[in-house]
Formats: C-alpha cells, sequence, structure tokens
C-alpha cells in the first residue's frame, strides 16, 4: 500500500507512526520491522542516520495493538537541486520468523523547495468603503497565509493587511480591504505576499488601484404591451 502524505521540506524531520494488531488468536511471536528510506531522507538511530534499520518488536497477544515510532531526516537542500531526488519516502514491512511478511506500507514525499510562483493581483479598481481584493498564487504546500501591503498615493509606509487563505491549493486567493470614504480618483499601490506552508515567500510587483464611482445597477424597463382582445365573429 502506498500512502502519498504532504510536500516536506529540505532539513526536515518526519516522524512516523506504524500501528500493528494482532487479528489472530495465538501470539504473534518474533514480530519485526524492516524500514528503508529512499531518496533524500536517512534514519534516526542511536547510532546516527542509517537508510535500512530492522526493528525487533515484543510478541502481540491476540487481539491488541501496539504502536512504534521512528524519526526520518530529510538532507539539507543540495547545492544543485535534482527533480529526481525531490521526491522520497520510507517502505516499511511487518513481519516475523514463522510467517514471514504480514504486511507492507510505502509512505511517499514530495519536497517543497521553492517560494509560490504565479503571484499576482487581478483586481483593477477600488471602491469607497470594503473591498474584495483578488489574485493568483501557486505552490505544492498551499498558500497559507496572504499579506496585502498597501501604501496611499500620499506615501509614507506600507499597511500590512493578512489575511489566511481558505482555499490554499486552487491557485487563487481573496483579501478584504477597506478605504473607508476615500474620494474617488484616489490611487494606492497594492503588492501582495504569500507565504506557502513551508514559510517560503514572495512577493508581487505593486499594482496601483484607483478609487471609482460604484457601478451602476442594470435597470431593465420592459415597455408595457397593451392588447386589446375581441370575440370571434
Amino acid at each position: 500500500m502506498e500512502v502519498t502524505t504532504e510536500p516536506v521540506a529540505y532539513g526536515q524531520e518526519i516522524v512516523y507512526t506504524v500501528r500493528y494488531r494482532n487479528e489472530g488468536t495465538l501470539n504473534a511471536t518474533m514480530p519485526r520491522l524492516m524500514l528503508k528510506a529512499w531518496g533524500l531522507v536517512q534514519l534516526q538511530t542511536a547510532e546516527g542516520l542509517r537508510s535500512e534499520v530492522r526493528v525487533d518488536l515484543d510478541d502481540v497477544p491476540p487481539g491488541v495493538e501496539q504502536v512504534y515510532t521512528f524519526t526520518g531526516v530529510v538532507a539539507d537542500r543540495p547545492a544543485v537541486p535534482d527533480p529526481a531526488t525531490q521526491y522520497l519516502g520510507v517502505s516499511i514491512y511487518l513481519a516475523n520468523e514463522t510467517r514471514g511478511l504480514f504486511d507492507w506500507w510505502v509512505v511517499a514525499h514530495s519536497v517543497d523547495a521553492d517560494a509560490p510562483t504565479e503571484v499576482a493581483i487581478t483586481t483593477d479598481r477600488l471602491e469607497p468603503g470594503a473591498n474584495r481584493i483578488r489574485g493568483t498564487a501557486i505552490d505544492q504546500s498551499g498558500t497559507a497565509q496572504i499579506t496585502l501591503l498597501v501604501q496611499s498615493e500620499a506615501g509614507g509606509a506600507e499597511q500590512p493587511i493578512a489575511c489566511p487563505d481558505s482555499s490554499p491549493h486552487n491557485g487563487q486567493w481573496t483579501c478584504p480591504l477597506d478605504i473607508g470614504d476615500a474620494a474617488i480618483g484616489t490611487s494606492f499601490a497594492v503588492r501582495v505576499q504569500v507565504m506557502d506552508a513551508m514559510g517560503f515567500r514572495t512577493v508581487s510587483a505593486p499594482r496601483l488601484l484607483t478609487v471609482q464611482r460604484p457601478a451602476d445597477a442594470v435597470r431593465i424597463f420592459l415597455p408595457l404591451i397593451q392588447r386589446t382582445l375581441t370575440g370571434l365573429r
């Protein structure tokens, strides 16, 4: 069975928990785990990092569940990243001396090594009062935090406005911006900073947004049609 999990970062420690249960009627004697790491991850042991580890477990009585926890350590980012190494994981085998292999799992991860891309503001105007700024951002681990950086045309420091991204994997974001009673024609320079789940950040180029009058509501008037019905003769 293969399980693909959330992306990991270079240098990250990953804690794995294996739960195993004896569903039989006899003791499961001398069970063992064989752990094999592949890609840029190794297993933490008392003797240091290893790519393969054998773990001898206690006997498991019928109906009893046991838990074993171990740690994998992802290597630091290589000087020249290779796309082939940005996929890693651990193969886990559960066996004993009499029966052999009971079960196995492959736990796989991709490596999120880069900041968000396609970061941009798509909103093209402001209106007095509350606004909804929209934009795009793409990242493998999700866009965890959106921060607008707003500066009025009068100058001064940028004002940060943070908002979480409720849909971090859909490539789009929205963030509220209330400009109060700013006059029609006033402009604001707006940038957006997008942070992914690994802490990588990208800041967009500024976009100049000008306050415009609210769009008029569309009104449809239907002409009055009068019909005169006469009886058939």
